[in-house]
């Protein structure tokens, strides 16, 4: 992911621009993407990323935090990438949604693949694929 796009995806998590990313800011923006945490889960987050131990994650923080899951979510996205066409196509996000007990509410799943698919290709690109992801717990990979 490049830096630009990195800077947006912190820049919009960081609802109060501290300059640093909260537990309840992890929180609320999965929930905007359809996928409510527990604070347990968000304070295992941010506890992974937070080298300073402060509680937050700052950018540089953010940056090694998100640059260090780019290997995770590739090997995540040729998974899930059944066909190997270098897209996900909205069943192929469905099929692994539901094989992680992730896909019990079709209206959240098709909010969920139409959020992913920026462009609205009808297809999820690697870089949608990341961003979407970049954030998450590692409990839903």
């Amino acid at each position: 992911m490049e830096d630009h796009r990195l800077r947006e995806l912190f820049d919009s998590i960081d609802v109060d621009r501290s300059g640093t990313i909260s537990v309840k800011e992890a929180q609320i923006a999965l929930k905007k993407i359809g996928l409510p945490t527990t604070r347990k889960q968000m304070e295992k987050l941010i506890q992974q990323a937070d080298t300073s131990g402060d509680g937050e994650m700052d950018w540089e923080e953010f940056c090694t935090f998100v640059k260090a899951k780019r290997k995770t979510l590739k090997e995540l996205f040729d998974s899930i990438d059944k066909d190997k066409s270098g897209h996900l196509s909205h069943d192929e996000v469905f099929d692994a949604l539901e094989k992680q007990g992730l896909a019990s509410n079709p209206d959240t799943v098709k909010d969920i693949l139409n959020r992913m698919d920026v462009d609205q290709s009808g297809e999820i690109s690697f870089a949608e694929f990341e961003q979407f992801l970049a954030a998450l717990p590692p409990t839903f990979f």
